[in-house]
């Protein structure tokens, strides 16, 4: 099984990839694939694949992992959805303005670090990159994105939406229903 967290970052992504990990059989067993193993802001070809809707790269990592988080991959649920059989895809919305805020204190930091990072110039638009001053075009994408994914996994049943911001109760049940596992008292954690 794979499961991909369809989230934009800031999204609680990092804490559900963790839930999922721990949910399934043999915790020590699933792997995580994230920003720090698929690490596509060192890649400068990797970028320019995605641009040219090259999407080979990304397949091929989709084999050595089993659990999908954060950038590039909630961008590409549409492949994942028909390329993988056993695909389950789990999404939590975020209210637009607190999530805005989130990123751009975290990622606003991390842009006057180290620069604009490649992947948020190729979600946010080449001149939209950096959070700070951009927060029009920040929003519209991550708005789109959600409307995305709401039309696309309309009534399809490989689809969980959980809402950690909104204070649902029972999530780790829910989780492991979806992905039929039993409930061995998994707890979500905040991991970052």
């Amino acid at each position: 099984m794979k499961v991909f967290i369809t989230s934009f970052h800031r999204c609680a992504t990092t804490s559900l990839s963790y839930l999922v990990k721990t949910s399934l059989p043999n915790p020590e067993g699933n792997t995580i694939c994230d920003h720090e193993n698929y690490p596509i802001n060192q890649m400068p070809e990797s970028i320019e694949a995605l641009k040219n809707k090259e999407y080979s790269g990304l397949l091929s990592m989709s084999v050595k992992y089993n659990i999908f988080a954060d950038s590039p991959w909630f961008l590409y649920y549409y492949i994942f959805d028909y390329m993988i059989a056993d695909a389950k895809f789990i999404h939590c919305p975020r209210e637009p303005e607190e999530w805005f805020e989130s990123c751009e204190r975290y990622l606003g930091s991390w842009v006057q670090q180290y620069g604009v990072s490649p992947t948020e110039k190729l979600i946010y638009g080449e001149k939209y990159g950096d959070p700070r001053g951009n927060k029009t075009r920040w929003l519209e994408v991550y708005i789109q994105h959600q409307e995305n994914i709401n039309n696309f996994f309309k009534g399809k049943d490989n689809f969980l939406e959980v809402d950690i911001f909104g204070g649902e109760k029972n999530i780790e049940q829910k989780v492991c229903q979806f992905l039929g596992e039993e409930y061995k008292g998994v707890k979500l954690i905040k991991v970052n």
